[in-house]
């Protein structure tokens, strides 16, 4: 009876597979318990969180792998048309390089949860908070074109022959995509050089706002006005930036004009009432300068620095936001500056 003969083969060889085939699903449920009662149990004595992740993310591909070959060598045992066999012999090895690639994802999304992300929400910027995902993307991508590749090539293809057939629809394509690789390594740029944060204040290529967003093409600023404007990252690897925040004060030039009849003490003493205005002001560092700058024909000509300081939680309540801070400073400064002249009898030009 073993010796009856279907489809070309035995019926001994048939079973032969079939057996092999629930050898294949035993040892596979016999892994299974062995992650969910034996690794999962030593993981959970170590205070890592990322060997407890690697052994949930990699128990799927493993016990997939285990039925594939289980399959393929079941398949093996019995005799296929040529054609038939053909396929056998090109879809399984290109299966196994695609769950290997899929291993391999599995084992980068455990490091990326439980190692990466934790560096990520530990710094205090937002950029790599929107250029991560980013890389991580970049990172499955590049496992999953390399495992194809390699699929292809295990299965019998020219890989090599295939690539060059696809050359010159390639270099049309990488013209055509030239400005988006150019504006995702401006965006890969701003996260390992991390020249300004979300929601610093910039000026690139004459544009000045609050950066609100970075994106894998094109990072929004947000003017003085309120409008959004969008600039391609490929922009910040070829212009000088300038983080207007990383200044440790907001310095103000105040230049002034006195009749050139003013008295030399009520010049010195304009001086000295400059500085006290800046030291009056509460939201005026106690940094200020003022010097006459040149003696002219018609004028004595005084310039004048302070430094407004930066922008703290506590001013939102009364001054509203980091813009009109500044506005609302500079403007008490200069009717402070106004009226201490008045009051003291000393005259600009054009009084």
């Amino acid at each position: 009876m073993l010796e009856y003969t279907l489809w070309g083969n035995s019926l001994s060889q048939w079973l032969l597979a079939f057996f092999i085939i629930i050898v294949a699903i035993i040892l596979s449920r016999l892994v299974y318990r062995l992650f969910t009662r034996i690794f999962r149990h030593l993981s959970t004595r170590t205070r890592s969180r990322l060997d407890d992740l690697i052994i949930d993310y990699v128990e799927e591909p493993v016990i997939l792998l285990i039925i594939l070959v289980g399959l393929h060598f079941s398949l093996t045992t019995v005799k296929w048309p040529e054609l038939a066999a053909l396929w056998i012999n090109r879809a399984f090895p290109f299966t196994y390089a695609l769950i290997f690639s899929w291993m391999i994802i599995r084992i980068y999304d455990a490091f990326d949860q439980g190692y990466l992300q934790t560096l990520i929400d530990e710094t205090s910027t937002d950029v790599d908070d929107q250029l991560f995902p980013i890389m991580r993307t970049g990172v499955r991508t590049s496992v999953w074109v390399v495992g194809i590749l390699m699929g292809l090539s295990n299965a019998g293809y020219d890989v090599a022959a295939l690539i060059a057939s696809l050359g010159i629809g390639g270099v049309a394509v990488a013209l055509a995509a030239k400005d988006t690789v150019a504006n995702a390594f401006g965006g890969i740029t701003i996260f390992l050089q991390q020249p300004f944060a979300i929601g610093d204040q910039i000026k690139i290529a004459g544009i000045t706002g609050w950066v609100r967003e970075i994106g894998l093409r094109t990072s929004t600023l947000e003017t003085n006005l309120g409008r959004d404007v969008t600039i391609p990252n490929s922009l910040f690897t070829n212009s000088p930036i300038e983080n207007i925040d990383s200044e440790p004060f907001h310095y103000v030039s105040v230049e002034l004009s006195l009749q050139r009849d003013t008295h030399v003490d009520k010049a010195e003493q304009a001086l000295a009432l400059l500085q006290q205005i800046a030291i009056d002001n509460p939201h005026v560092e106690n940094v200020s300068w003022a010097s006459l700058e040149t003696i002219g024909k018609t004028s004595l000509d005084i310039v004048f620095w302070y430094a407004i300081k930066n922008w703290h939680p506590s001013d939102e309540a009364t001054l509203g936001d980091p813009y009109h801070k500044k506005s609302i400073v500079k403007t008490q400064m200069n009717l402070a500056i106004l009226q201490t002249l008045a009051q003291n009898d000393i005259r600009l030009v054009g009084d």
